[in-house]
């Protein structure tokens, strides 16, 4: 599990580096924000592939069941669901405390779009504000990365898995 531990601190680094950069750019706040976020999904996955790598040349002899590569694939988004979970919070508490309200802006342009009553937008608006508290958003932070990595972890396990022939009977 070093090796996946390694790889997660890894995308953590890069996660952290590519958030800031999205920052420094505006980039964030771009309606095509959306593009750069599902980009940043190719971070984790070149991790794991990276790490898969690894354990075959080194642990596995060149072999890897489906159970290992899907670990690996997990500890790698746990450790950096962890760290971009604390991060997260550190970011719209210090870095961009005005990124809350801009988000917050976003979706009530969204329901009157809709075509949403007034009533209706203020009571979801203060429904959504008790989830900016750091524990909740620390929370959906992790949850979301782990629910994430286990389809994506899942989807590498099945196609980097390579198993020892001789031990299959």
């Amino acid at each position: 599990m070093k090796i996946a531990l390694k790889y997660g601190l890894i995308y953590s680094a890069i996660n952290i580096i590519w958030s800031l950069l999205m920052y420094v750019t505006d980039l964030n706040r771009s309606d095509s924000s959306w593009v750069f976020n599902l980009l940043a999904l190719s971070i984790p996955v070149v991790c794991i592939i990276l790490a898969v790598k690894e354990y075959k040349a080194t642990v596995g002899g060149g072999f890897m069941k489906f159970s290992e590569v899907f670990k690996h694939g997990l500890v790698i988004f746990l450790v950096g669901g962890i760290i971009a979970a604390a991060y997260s919070i550190l970011y719209v508490k210090v870095i961009d405390p005005d990124f809350m309200d801009y988000v917050m802006e976003k979706q009530v342009a969204g329901m009157q779009e809709m075509g949403m009553p007034e009533d209706q937008i203020e009571e979801a608006i203060n429904r959504s504000a008790k989830f900016q508290t750091p524990f909740w958003m620390f929370t959906w932070a992790l949850l979301g990365t782990l629910f994430v990595g286990a389809v994506i972890s899942l989807i590498m396990a099945a196609v980097l898995k390579k198993p020892d022939p001789g031990e299959i009977a």
